[in-house]
């Protein structure tokens, strides 16, 4: 009897989970997921040029060269190669004239509309047809801008902000071998991680057009910067252990591995958007 109960309970989460994607893919999330995806793609190097430009302006520095090497501290967060990334931000770098005017035309356009269409996503998560008025709009899309290109400072300034602690504890404490290592091994695990978090609270808090209960989000948006990053790390691992990404794509591997990795993440970003609001509108109901 126990065994029977077992099974059926079982098969009723199994039938509510399936119930929950179909809703989700009728909502057309996977289509908003390549949605954000395409726009990323014109968006993330000159975010992350962005950023460099500003480490470089604040350092005293605009040498393509030293841009470049900061920017490989992303690739323990990107499914791409140091190589790729520094091969790219110094191509960009080294020609300032093109890069300055064309780079902040295509930073205008693609942030604005990569988080334009996240913004319509988690709204369409939330099933919300109302929207805010243009400039609203326009200003959150900035914002996210800002908050995102300050994220990334920060993920280009992880790897040296660690060493110099790491130095600095070393001096003061020079018997602390092991706790160095510990200490090394921790932060660098978890600075993405808390990030992410972080970030897609934010997303769930103050995207959907109406107002949400940050305590209620909360959860959703742990289980998602969780899901988040194991899918990262899943991935990385997949592209590791697989050849037939550059045997078939060739020198556009890079591109497509990227490409594939922002699709995911932005369907882990829309389901755990679609998630907290089942839960919100099933404790609704009950009062």
């Amino acid at each position: 009897m126990i065994n029977y109960v077992s099974k059926y309970q079982k098969s009723l989460i199994l039938i509510r989970l399936i119930r929950l994607i179909q809703e989700f893919l009728g909502l057309n999330c996977h289509i908003i997921a390549s949605s954000i995806s395409f726009y990323t793609l014109f968006a993330i190097f000159p975010l992350i040029l962005l950023a460099t430009s500003i480490i470089g302006f604040l350092l005293g520095t605009n040498d393509a060269e030293e841009l470049a090497d900061f920017s490989v501290n992303l690739a323990k967060f990107l499914p791409v190669s140091k190589e790729f990334i520094s091969a790219t931000i110094y191509g960009i770098s080294i020609d300032r004239p093109l890069s300055g005017a064309f780079g902040v035309i295509t930073l205008i356009w693609a942030s604005s509309s990569v988080f334009a269409t996240i913004r319509k996503g988690i709204n369409t998560t939330w099933k919300i047809n109302k929207t805010r008025n243009l400039i609203q709009e326009k200003i959150i899309d900035f914002t996210l801008v800002i908050i995102v290109s300050i994220l990334l400072i920060f993920g280009l300034l992880s790897g040296p902000i660690l060493s110099i602690t790491i130095e600095l504890i070393r001096y003061f404490l020079p018997d602390s071998q092991i706790f160095t290592q510990f200490f090394w091994t921790i932060s660098s695990k978890i600075i993405f991680p808390i990030l992410s978090f972080l970030t897609i609270l934010f997303l769930y808090t103050f995207l959907p057009n109406k107002k949400i209960n940050i305590k209620q989000i909360i959860p959703y948006a742990f289980v998602s910067s969780i899901a988040f990053n194991l899918g990262n790390i899943l991935f990385i691992e997949y592209l590791k252990i697989s050849t037939h990404y550059n045997l078939i794509y060739g020198s556009i591997a890079g591109i497509l591995a990227l490409l594939t990795w922002v699709y995911i993440s932005s369907l882990i970003l829309l389901f755990g958007s679609f998630l907290s609001y089942k839960y919100i509108q099933h404790k609704s109901s009950e009062n």
